[in-house]
């Protein structure tokens, strides 16, 4: 995924905090004091996602059994 964005011309910025969230304009406040403006904003910061919880204006939500399972393996390409 990280290829192919960068091969669409997506800028990805490491390393950098975000402290808010604003969903009526998809942009982020970085802690240094930046504030940057896209058409799609991704938060994917796992299941103890901070994200979440600023979304929800400081409430806590807790994760909803969907009925799906995600699985993750590793496989020595010469097997496959």
């Amino acid at each position: 995924m990280h290829k192919l964005a960068v091969d669409l011309g997506v800028s990805i910025k490491l390393a950098s905090k975000v402290t808010s969230y604003d969903v009526h304009r998809p942009s982020i406040t970085l802690a240094k004091g930046s504030i940057v403006h896209a058409d799609l904003v991704i938060a994917a910061d796992g299941v103890n996602s901070s994200t979440r919880k600023i979304l929800l204006g400081g409430k806590e939500s807790l994760l909803q059994r969907t009925g799906f399972s995600a699985y993750r393996a590793v496989v020595d390409i010469e097997r496959i």
